[in-house]
């Protein structure tokens, strides 16, 4: 079905055929021709070996962000702590290792070793504030953020503050134990810089293959082309990866779980991609369907299944269904783009491999060489046909039209041979930096490709007369009523920012989408960072007043489950809340929320669908009074439409064609023209 009828755009053509792809350090040389000394000591670089390595420590147990660590040295070289940033929206590593090494002054003249530029994407400075507070008299960073939003930004902060900071990537050298300690940071956040230069995932296409190019027998038989050893490495790159891709034909021929073979950690979304949904839907027996083991997408064209075949896969399955006008692997990158994703394993067939190399899908091959030769029909016929091989037609006639790897690494894993290398930039190489555009800035809320451009405009705001005395959410029948206030609720919904355009008309300024709490407004999620210590607790979720929460998130996920006396189960239910408040970011506390949620509906409210929205409402209004950081970066968006950019989530944020409900935003928007009336009336009573 995804047979490439186009001869694509080839991505190497000019390459010469007899060029080098080693890793070797003199591929640098023609960038650095003004090369100097290094200012660094050979324990900076051991330091920020260390930084590199612990970054990635936890791969696998929490989904793809970027990867940080601190190592904080005293000022006789010791090492005092170190910390990693453990998931999307926990603490930064700078302040959790501060915390860990005794708290303010207890490194005073010391060195703070990064191998990733903060960046303040909850709103505060406090990794800055954490390292000055600690009174660190230099930091060594190993690469620039790759966000652009974010590149420099702490740096300069730093500086300002009278802290020495050297930051390797911009350090003019051809030492060699630098550039190789430079690598280490860089590849730890190869996905981040694919992120921010394309807008989409790190593609990794991984394939095992024979000696001799193939894939299978040409029986289709497959089991196993790679060693034991191989197949375990799999394994951690689909935990290290949000989701892992395959076609129908992979899926009708092999029947993969497509999992992590582990009881817990990060399970990625398993995305099947069919043009016709020709698969096998009606027998339960296919591993796919299981979606007790990890959550399965099945992306199609509008039309290619009837309603009641869709319903099967939703109601007997629990898989959820996307469909697209066309489906192409272009469209599906993006789409998983847009749910935040940051890599992406391809595990896909030939038919399916090449259309995702040709549309730049794929960014990064990872190929298994067992020691096996299989052999096949050279003349393929419909009685014999020949072995797969991993990759289809890409319109090569020539072999120095071939695509040369760039960065490829070699490497034994059990008796087989992994190469690895990128097709057309080295996401971990040593210029991406200087040619990154700023393209990520709106990739995840600009991206308007699927069905046609869908308004942005709040609802019913052209009306001629709006005499509707009450809360915007209840005047519009969304959501029951808010405290917030009327006069906040109808201004959120109505307000503009009003501008001169060229017509001397007037314009909306751009809505603010936030999605990711590392994302350029990541303050203003449930994800972010931020303890929360609700006073209403007791009325909206039957919960002690007193308790504080990690995050909005943990709250919200926690006050699902009925605590109630006398309530079957409540028992269980307080153990699942004491869990989820235990969790150690806001991801884990929605996975063990979302699962009993799922597993266990019977300890759910039965009156959870009212009962959410003040529950949210409580813990958004606890975390932009309790903290100023988010308060500030809230007040900061004007009076821009918020935009809670889920594409999974019509509800709360805006869904797949931003048409959602958006009740989050819609929330953050009253809460936000009840703080500005709050300032305007705080500042009327200075100035009297």
């Amino acid at each position: 079905a995804f047979s490439n009828n186009m001869a694509p755009r080839c991505l190497n053509q000019s390459s010469p055929c007899g060029a080098r792809s080693s890793r070797l350090h003199s591929r640098r040389s023609r960038t650095r021709t003004l090369a100097s000394a290094s200012p660094l000591s050979a324990q900076d670089l051991e330091h920020l070996k260390s930084a590199s390595a612990l970054a990635v420590q936890t791969l696998g147990e929490t989904q793809p962000h970027p990867n940080a660590a601190c190592i904080l040295v005293n000022a006789d070289g010791s090492v005092a702590s170190s910390a990693h940033l453990r998931a999307n929206g926990s603490p930064s590593p700078e302040v959790r290792a501060v915390k860990l090494a005794g708290g303010r002054s207890a490194l005073e003249g010391g060195t703070a070793y990064l191998n990733l530029e903060p960046g303040q994407c909850h709103g505060d400075d406090a990794p800055i504030q954490a390292l000055l507070a600690a009174r660190v008299s230099r930091v060594v960073i190993g690469i620039r953020h790759p966000m652009k939003h974010f590149r420099g930004e702490a740096t300069e902060a730093l500086r300002r503050a009278g802290v020495n900071v050297d930051v390797v990537d911009t350090i003019n050298t051809d030492d060699a134990d630098v550039l190789a300690v430079l690598d280490r940071c860089r590849a730890a956040n190869a996905a981040l810089a694919c992120r921010a230069e394309t807008g989409k995932p790190l593609g990794v296409l991984k394939y095992a293959m024979t000696l001799d190019g193939k894939i299978a027998a040409s029986s289709g038989h497959a089991a196993w082309v790679s060693c034991e050893a191989a197949r375990a490495r799999v394994y951690q790159m689909r935990a290290e990866s949000d989701a892992v891709v395959v076609g129908g034909n992979t899926i009708r021929r092999d029947n993969p779980r497509l999992t992590t073979r582990r009881e817990s950690g990060h399970r990625p979304l398993r995305v099947v991609l069919s043009r016709s949904m020709n698969l096998p839907i009606h027998d339960a027996d296919y591993n796919i369907w299981n979606t007790s083991e990890a959550p399965t997408l099945v992306m199609t064209q509008r039309g290619a299944a009837d309603e009641g075949t869709l319903d099967v896969l939703r109601s007997k399955y629990g898989v959820e269904v996307v469909e697209f006008d066309i489906l192409t692997a272009d469209v599906a990158s993006n789409y998983l783009a847009r749910r935040g994703c940051l890599q992406v394993l391809w595990e896909s067939g030939g038919n399916l491999s090449a259309p995702a190399i040709s549309e730049q899908a794929v960014h990064k091959v990872v190929a298994f060489v067992a020691p096996k030769i299989v052999g096949g029909p050279t003349d393929a016929t419909v009685e014999q046909p020949a072995a797969p091989t991993p990759v289809g037609d890409l319109g090569n006639i020539f072999m120095t039209q071939a695509i040369e790897l760039k960065s490829a690494r070699y490497e034994q894993v059990g008796t087989d041979m992994c190469v690895t290398g990128y097709l057309n930039r080295a996401y971990d190489g040593p210029d991406f930096m200087e040619t990154a555009t700023p393209s990520s800035q709106t990739a995840t809320s600009s991206y308007d490709g699927f069905d046609g451009v869908v308004s942005n405009q709040p609802m019913m705001c052209d009306l001629p007369h709006l005499d509707l005395p009450r809360s915007m959410v209840e005047s519009w029948g969304l959501l029951p009523g808010t405290q917030f206030g009327d006069a906040a609720a109808m201004t959120a919904l109505c307000e503009t920012d009003e501008a001169s355009n060229d017509g001397g008309g007037e314009k909306r300024s751009a809505p603010v989408h936030f999605y990711k709490a590392w994302m350029e407004h990541g303050a203003l999620t449930n994800f972010s960072p931020h303890e929360i210590c609700v006073h209403d607790a007791d009325k909206v979720s039957d919960m002690d007043p007193s308790t504080t929460w990690p995050s909005v998130e943990h709250f919200y996920q926690a006050s699902k489950f009925d605590v109630r006396q006398g309530t079957p189960g409540s028992e269980e239910a307080e153990e699942i809340r004491a869990s989820i408040g235990a969790a150690p970011s806001p991801e884990e506390a929605a996975r063990i929320g979302r699962t009993y949620e799922r597993t266990r509906p019977d300890l759910v409210y039965q009156d959870w669908t009212t009962r959410k929205v003040p529950v949210m409402e409580a813990a958004i209004r606890a975390k932009f009074t309790q903290h100023n950081a988010p308060r500030r970066a809230l007040l900061n968006t004007g009076r821009r439409r918020l935009v809670e950019d889920s594409v999974v989530d019509s509800y709360w944020g805006g869904g797949r064609d931003r048409g959602g409900l958006n009740h989050l935003g819609r929330l953050l928007m009253e809460l936000r023209e009840e703080l500005r009336m709050q300032e305007s009336v705080q500042r009327a009573d200075v100035l009297r």
